[in-house]
């Protein structure tokens, strides 16, 4: 649902024209969204929470088109899908692990405290802390976290992707708007989304 309120609201502020509120008109463009996955779980033996390390992937959802017929439900639907997909099957799984590069070290990898009569997987040589001002990033980052029953919702941005802050803050507002008008209604298209644009 997130995916699909972000998506929307993307499409619908800057990439289509809703001048003629009957006729609007959006670009054809193809998106990417990835979703990052902890592996942890997914490796044989699984990780230990105790153990340092971040051992993570991502899964990647390509060439999504939102065109004004797109159905809100049917893309959630279709996203979801795509993470289960990524996420319990031996394929996906495989893939995960080889976008973090673990796969070569299996099942041997573990943490810095390895047991000595344990081959050792990796062996860290030089450790060095970095900090990236992320240049390569994408240009839209949503983070959800749930506590007490209550979803909070916070975004990230490039700094070129938008001019003002106030832009970003429409963005979010307008993923809430279309999350909470879809909420409502079983059929719900990016089309019925443009009318309260």
């Amino acid at each position: 649902m997130l995916f699909t309120a972000s998506m929307f609201a993307l499409k619908s502020l800057f990439l289509t024209d809703v001048s003629n509120k009957t006729n609007p008109s959006t670009t054809k463009d193809k998106f990417c969204f990835s979703t990052a996955v902890a592996l942890r779980n997914m490796i044989s033996p699984p990780i230990d929470k105790y153990d340092q390390g971040v051992y993570l992937s991502e899964a990647v959802t390509k060439n999504i088109k939102v065109k004004l017929e797109t159905p809100f439900w049917g893309l959630s639907h279709m996203y979801g899908a795509s993470i289960i997909k990524s996420t319990q099957t031996p394929k996906g799984n495989k893939k995960l692990l080889e976008h973090a590069g673990l796969l070569e070290y299996l099942p041997n990898t573990r943490a810095w405290d390895q047991p000595k009569d344990q081959e050792i997987g990796f062996k860290v040589l030089h450790p060095v802390f970095s900090q990236s001002a992320c240049t390569t990033s994408s240009a839209f980052t949503f983070q959800a976290a749930t506590a007490n029953n209550t979803l909070t919702i916070t975004n990230s941005w490039q700094r070129s992707t938008f001019e003002t802050r106030e832009k970003a803050d429409k963005m979010l507002a307008e993923m809430r708007r279309i999350m909470l008008e879809a909420a409502e209604k079983e059929d719900y298209s990016f089309r019925d989304s443009l009318a309260n644009a």
